[in-house]
């Protein structure tokens, strides 16, 4: 009979970081940051209460989605 491991046997390497590493923080600058105050933006200028906005945001995720399925071959 196979036994559950423990789950304190799990590897917590990155569980424990207090900051961010670099590359992260240049993602942050570089893409989310902008990408929040163009959203902002959008929305602010849509007299429809910000349908704009949650279409190009529904936009991104389905490409990020169908990006991540076709990159890792749906597993």
């Amino acid at each position: 009979m196979q036994t559950h491991p423990d789950f304190r046997s799990f590897p917590t390497s990155g569980l424990n970081k207090k900051h961010m590493s670099f590359p992260s923080l240049i993602f942050w600058l570089i893409f989310v940051i902008p990408l929040v105050v163009f959203l902002i933006w959008v929305m602010r200028q849509d007299k429809r209460r910000g349908v704009a906005g949650l279409l190009i945001l529904l936009t991104i995720v389905a490409v990020g989605v169908i990006y991540m399925y076709l990159k890792t071959g749906g597993q």
